[in-house]
């Protein structure tokens, strides 16, 4: 990476480059407030503020291009959620039928609005919406190429594991609490480094291993039909363990360390859209296989199973759009539902937040000079009981330079009585309001 690092600067820091470089930016002020940031009893920090940027530069000389777009946000009340990190930096080159990219790459391969069991390449920080989290740049060298009218190939290689960046025990996003009762004595939580497991099913801390995925996508009239085959170390859902160590050192230290695994997983999946008249249709599966951990050395805790189980995550969706009369607005219904399938049956514990959930909502797109648009959205379990994740959000600017946006993200989801939470009821009472001022460059 910082050989990459160099040559993309020489690259672009030459006079002749320079005179070809675009660039474009924003830099932002976030504020974020949790439900109860009132209460100076909670253990939890829930009244954030932070700098957050987003810088890209891009140049493009004959066959060669070169991209860097970076995002950074510094937390001046909230420390935990300080990131600087790529999203794209890769030099390329193309032809008339073949594009290469070395470096850091961003995909989007989601079909659906909220539930996305095909978009798995990136790593992702999940100090964000657990739905659509942001994602980080991942490391490989990318290689596409177009087979036929409508139809290309893609080939990836990706030499190192890049960690999610997961919320601190203190944030009301966290997987895991900051302390636990054990026996009467309150013991604290901290997050450790990562374990990976790798192909042989062996348990490491190395952030090198070799990984690979393959996709092929087809235009067919109106539809758009991708398949896709990855063979990665998955790190949509982590387990946390303690190893023999750390419950060691609990007796002196009062504190216990909880590591972050990460399975190796074989991922088949497809996603398909197609537009129907004033309808889409949505589609996305994804097979995963999960390499059998050994599990020496480690103990399971919380509600997320050691070994995951092999399953067929679906989701589907529909969109239907409309212009209101006598306005330039659009309106589009949103209809999603996702579900898994477990061919050697699911077991006592939950794989994922969103098992078995539909989603409901609306977008409504002012088509204004002001670029405003109204975004609500309601995610329920369907076989839990009354769990909501409500969210509302809205955006516009307000001159050609500054923009402002606006989210309301309610979570009720309580668990049953002396139950540990599952699903969506890790969530619970997690209201959040985020306002963001924004200055576009």
């Amino acid at each position: 990476m910082r050989a990459l690092l160099l040559m993309l600067a020489l690259a672009l820091v030459s006079p002749a480059a320079l005179a070809k470089t675009r660039s474009r930016g924003s830099v932002g002020l976030e504020g974020r407030a949790f439900w109860g940031f009132w209460e100076n009893d909670r253990p939890t920090e829930d009244l954030g503020l932070a700098l957050e940027a987003r810088v890209e530069l891009a140049w493009d000389e004959d066959i060669w291009s070169a991209r860097a777009r970076v995002f950074g946000r510094v937390g001046a009340l909230d420390l935990d959620r300080s990131i600087l990190a790529p999203e794209e930096l890769y030099l390329g080159i193309s032809t008339d039928r073949v594009r290469v990219r070395v470096g850091a790459l961003l995909f989007n391969w989601s079909a659906t609005e909220a539930f996305h069991p095909a978009d798995v390449l990136n790593s992702r920080n999940f100090d964000s919406n657990l739905e659509n989290a942001e994602k980080l740049g991942e490391p490989m060298a990318w290689l596409e190429g177009h087979l036929w009218e409508g139809a290309r190939f893609e080939a990836m290689f990706m030499p190192a594991r890049i960690d999610p960046r997961l919320p601190g025990p203190r944030s009301r996003l966290a997987f895991i609490p900051s302390s636990f009762d054990l026996g009467g004595t309150p013991v604290a939580l901290t997050l450790g480094d990562p374990l990976w497991t790798d192909r042989d099913g062996h348990v490491g801390s190395g952030h090198f291993a070799p990984q690979w995925g393959a996709r092929i996508s087809q235009v067919v009239g109106d539809a758009d039909i991708s398949l896709q085959a990855v063979r990665h170390s998955d790190r949509s859902q982590p387990v946390f363990v303690a190893t023999d160590d750390a419950l060691r050192q609990l007796g002196s230290t009062g504190s216990l360390e909880l590591r972050p695994l990460y399975s190796f997983v074989t991922h088949v999946g497809l996603t398909y859209t197609q537009v129907v008249g004033d309808w889409v249709l949505k589609l996305e599966a994804a097979y995963r296989h999960f390499r059998r951990t050994d599990t020496t050395g480690l103990a399971r805790t919380g509600i997320f199973p050691l070994q995951q189980r092999d399953h067929l995550e679906i989701a589907g969706g529909l969109e239907y759009g409309w212009l209101w009369p006598g306005t330039d607005a659009e309106g589009t219904l949103l209809l999603e539902g996702q579900g898994y399938v477990y061919p050697d049956g699911r077991g006592d514990q939950f794989e994922s937040p969103f098992e078995s959930d539909i989603l409901i909502g609306y977008r409504h797109a002012f088509n204004d000079l002001a670029g405003r648009e109204l975004l609500f959205t309601l995610i329920t379990d369907v076989t839990t009981g009354p769990e909501l994740l409500i969210n509302l959000s809205y955006s516009q600017r307000i001159s050609d330079v500054w923009s402002i946006a606006a989210a309301l993200r309610v979570a009720h989801a309580p668990a049953p009585a002396g139950a540990i939470p599952e699903g969506l009821q890790v969530l619970d009472g997690d209201h959040q309001l985020r306002l963001t001022l924004t200055r576009h460059f």
